[in-house]
């Protein structure tokens, strides 16, 4: 049994927070701004219990107020159906069907044992943070809401290990295209929307979830953030956190051009409608954060903010031509750039940082973008 479950938590859980590393990085830096950013603006008129409360808000609020828990747990399911999916089509490969016969030579009540254990690893993160509500609900006198939550939570995690139970006790599965995608094969589709029809389709959950985080960033950044002295670098630091939000995507879209689009390549197109694609891709998909800005702030302030949103946007895409293959790098650039560019806004220097973020986009999809032949044929 041991020999079983080693297997499957290297191939499923590590598999699984690989694949995904983008999206829990999204999440570090939503619950890293409850603890951040509200000391920075807003520390020199609070007292030492004010700041603590005040950077433990999102905690706070997650364990004092049953919608907030609420939402919180809808995304969460969303992450679990996940990877439920992951798992299943990691169990339904051709190399991976040694493990229907390895754990099916277990008796029920072991089987289920192990695909619940796998289950709450991958819940982990969310069970540590509940439980950190937990505590500091004991603080302040609420602790039910993050306790129901935590046995929500656990819930999904036996409902997971129960359907994971009856994959390996059926045949393997075939994939068919849903009615929205037959019904438009027929049109005639540019360039950039293949790129958004593999996010929409392939990556449903995916997107979906990127797009919760972004609200939540939005909503929460701008319920934190709005009295601050200044609106254009508080609007910018909540514009820089959803555009890192989308890293993850921008990574799978690179990566779907990379293997499936490489034909392209070999069409008569000038760089320039090439990354005008490219930037089609980034701005449809973040349409309704900039439909948030305009509505948000004043008109000279949307621009700017919409500027910022989409040069960050395309230097994160273009970063990718540098290492197209490794992840790992990539996102250690994400969080270096994070880092630096909330640095340049809070020093107010929001022109520089639209101006290089833009420059630096281009010069580097014009500098690298024909390497990546090679780097994929080597």
């Amino acid at each position: 049994m041991k020999t079983t479950t080693s297997i499957l938590f290297k191939l499923l859980v590590r598999g699984f927070y690989y694949a995904h590393a983008g999206l829990f990085f999204s999440f570090f830096i939503l619950f890293g701004m409850s603890l951040v950013f509200v000391q920075v603006l807003n520390q020199s008129h609070l007292s030492e219990t004010e700041i603590v409360k005040h950077n433990l808000l999102l905690v706070i609020e997650v364990a004092s107020s049953p919608e907030v828990a609420g939402l919180l747990m809808i995304l969460w399911l969303l992450i679990t159906i996940k990877s439920w999916t992951y798992m299943y089509n990691q169990l339904g490969q051709v190399d991976h069907q040694f493990l229907h016969h390895s754990v099916n030579s277990l008796d029920k009540k072991k089987q289920i044992t192990v695909w619940l254990l796998i289950n709450l690893v991958i819940a982990s993160p969310m069970l540590l943070y509940l439980f950190f509500a937990m505590v500091i609900g004991f603080l302040y006198n609420f602790y039910q809401v993050p306790l129901i939550a935590i046995i929500i939570l656990f819930s999904f995690c036996v409902v997971g290990a129960f359907l994971l139970f009856n994959c390996l006790h059926k045949p393997t599965h075939s994939s068919h295209l849903s009615w929205p995608i037959k019904s438009i094969m027929g049109w005639k589709k540019p360039l950039f929307s293949l790129s958004l029809y593999h996010l929409v389709y392939n990556l449903k959950i995916s997107l979906v979830v990127t797009k919760l985080i972004s609200i939540i960033l939005l909503a929460g950044g701008f319920l934190l953030l709005h009295n601050a002295d200044n609106t254009l670098q508080a609007g910018g630091i909540i514009v820089l956190a959803t555009s890192i939000a989308h890293s993850f995507l921008l990574f799978e879209s690179f990566q779907f051009e990379r293997v499936y689009l490489i034909f392209t390549r070999n069409f008569p197109a000038q760089k320039v409608v090439l990354y005008a694609n490219e930037f089609m891709v980034y701005l449809l998909v973040t349409l309704p954060e900039s439909l948030w800005m305009i509505s948000k702030f004043e008109p000279t302030v949307a621009i700017r903010l919409l500027l910022l949103n989409w040069g960050t946007g395309m230097f994160l895409r273009s970063l990718l031509y540098l290492q197209p293959r490794n992840r790992g790098n990539y996102l250690t650039w994400v969080f270096c750039l994070f880092i630096i560019l909330f640095a340049v806004i809070l020093s107010k220097l929001f022109w520089t940082a639209i101006a290089v973020n833009t420059l630096l986009s281009i010069f580097i999809f014009q500098r690298f973008y024909d390497t990546l032949d090679s780097a994929t044929t080597n």
